[in-house]
């Protein structure tokens, strides 16, 4: 597991985007009864998530591959454009590995590197969400709205 992480995290540096291959066995009644089934429900998804999550489906490693993801080719220049001429501070929220995100966010002039190592330099929708709620909460208390 070790070795593959480090894989991963190098991938992700490039930055490539990271593809995980595994397969597992699994009875086709069962398949079909709760996962393929037209109708099924989000729970059965969430479900089929948290067994996943949980190792509770035995998975085989195949291995994994790296995709390039270029950049579109104005973004750079559109965010150069908005730092200098709009004053604009950008940033990136992501659900890619952090590191993809750091490399593009550097590639595409978001983020300067002397900024990477800032605590959230880039962030995840979950991270952005929380920490956008805790400064709505903060300014709410000082407002003297509870």
């Amino acid at each position: 597991r070790n070795t593959i992480k480090q894989k991963v995290d190098q991938m992700a540096v490039e930055p490539l985007r990271v593809m995980g291959l595994a397969y597992m066995e699994i009875d086709e009644n069962e398949w079909i009864g709760n996962y393929e089934n037209s109708n099924m429900t989000r729970n059965a998804a969430v479900n089929l998530d948290l067994m996943l999550e949980n190792g509770q489906q035995p998975f085989t490693w195949i291995g994994a591959f790296g995709m390039k993801d270029p950049l579109r080719a104005n973004v750079a220049k559109c965010v150069k454009y908005a730092r200098e001429q709009g004053e604009l501070s950008i940033r990136l929220i992501s659900g890619d590995h952090p590191e993809t995100a750091k490399a593009v966010a550097i590639k595409a002039g978001i983020l300067r590197p002397e900024e990477a190592g800032r605590s959230y330099a880039v962030m995840t929708g979950e991270q952005f969400r929380d920490f956008v709620g805790k400064l709505t909460q903060q300014n709410d208390e000082i407002d003297g709205v509870e």
